[in-house]
């Protein structure tokens, strides 16, 4: 599937970091 294929690129987990970041940020 698509999906499968776009989480496997290390791009995908990049993403997922910053968001986790913008929300800690607009968490604070």
């Amino acid at each position: 599937e698509v999906m499968e294929e776009e989480l496997q690129k290390p791009w995908t987990r990049q993403t997922d970091n910053i968001c986790a970041i913008v929300g800690m940020l607009s968490t604070a």
